[in-house]
């Protein structure tokens, strides 16, 4: 007797950084799942469907990496402009250390092909990895 699809088994496995982070049985007709995500992370869902015995018979994979919501955007937006106008803060605020994190082949590159001068380069990821301006901004990045 063939199985309805009322009968098969649908599941969610859900993988954070590469560790199992939850396992969920779904109802068929379910169209979305909400994942609570922490941004920059790494994430892989797993869906399979599984028959009467267990057996796998149909499976899909995603990957993906959280990034900030455009709401999340918004209020990192707001907080950052509330911070900036509180009046007794003064506009400019000196930096006594300015830090380039670079390997040393950088610097060497420097040296020998740009005669010691630092030329604009593609943001990466190296602060907040769900940072919407990563790899879409040239320019010379420096931590304080």
């Amino acid at each position: 007797m063939k199985k309805t699809e009322q009968e098969k088994l649908h599941v969610i496995k859900i993988f954070q950084s590469g560790k199992l982070f939850n396992t969920v049985n779904i109802k068929p007709e379910t169209c979305e799942y909400p994942i609570k995500t922490i941004p920059g992370e790494f994430y892989i869902v797993e869906y399979l469907i599984k028959d009467g015995s267990g057996k796998n018979t149909a499976e899909g994979i995603v990957k993906f990496r959280a990034t900030f919501s455009k709401d999340e955007m918004s209020k990192l937006l707001k907080k950052a402009v509330d911070y900036v106008s509180v009046s007794c803060r003064t506009k400019m605020h000196p930096f006594r250390v300015l830090y380039r994190y670079k390997p040393q082949c950088y610097w060497d590159d420097i040296q020998v092909q740009t005669n010691n001068m630092m030329i604009k380069c593609i943001k990466d990821d190296n602060g907040q990895a769900a940072n919407p301006t990563n790899e879409n901004i040239f320019g010379l990045l420096f931590s304080t």
